[in-house]
């Protein structure tokens, strides 16, 4: 009897730990794409920059996102830019179920794809923040990707850091 209630009691913890996070505010699961890097890591609006990191969606549906946005957005499913400057990823809860939140300023301005590869412009309005990547996640309605670790920090005419 007390194994059996030792064991329901680490089954319970076990549960809630688990759970824990799940659709918290900050909660990042581990798909889509990483290691986001910048170079430079500053600039202006309309400055190039390259981003480079792993699990980019491949190089023909980046284009098609360029070329033509309606045909991507139906088969990735998203309406989200291909990327976001000074991202802003957050779930927030209503009633019973959450909802996910991506807000940025959305690149307009591609100059080349690459397998794990996008060189872009700052695109005007961008705020100094983490760079976000549209790209593969492992399962449908999993929207949710890794932002870039380090921000990207955006100088306005004077010199001054935009926040």
């Amino acid at each position: 009897m007390i194994k059996k209630t030792i064991f329901f009691i680490i089954l319970i913890i076990v549960f809630i730990i688990s759970c824990d996070n799940f659709g918290e505010p900050g909660y990042v699961p581990d798909n889509g794409p990483k290691n986001i890097k910048i170079t430079p890591n500053s600039g202006k609006p309309g400055d190039v920059v390259t981003i480079t990191g792993d699990d980019f969606i491949p190089v023909k549906d980046m284009e098609l996102y360029n070329s033509e946005r309606a045909k991507f957005n139906q088969k990735y499913g998203t309406l989200l830019p291909l990327i976001l400057f000074n991202v802003n990823i957050y779930y927030t809860t209503e009633v019973d179920y959450s909802q996910l939140h991506v807000e940025g300023t959305g690149a307009s301005d591609y100059i080349e794809f690459g397998k794990n590869k996008i060189v872009c412009k700052v695109p005007e309005g961008a705020k100094s923040g983490k760079i976000w990547v549209n790209g593969y996640y492992a399962g449908g309605g999993m929207e949710l990707h890794h932002p870039s670790e380090e921000e990207f920090i955006v100088y306005d005419e004077t010199g001054d850091i935009v926040r």
